[in-house]
């Protein structure tokens, strides 16, 4: 169960990285 966690935790990281670099160009 812990895995799914973590998968999830990085991928919500991963999206926000992902917006962030968009806004900045």
């Amino acid at each position: 169960m812990m895995v799914v966690v973590v998968r999830f935790v990085n991928w919500e990281s991963e999206k926000r990285k992902n917006e962030k670099g968009m806004e900045e160009g």
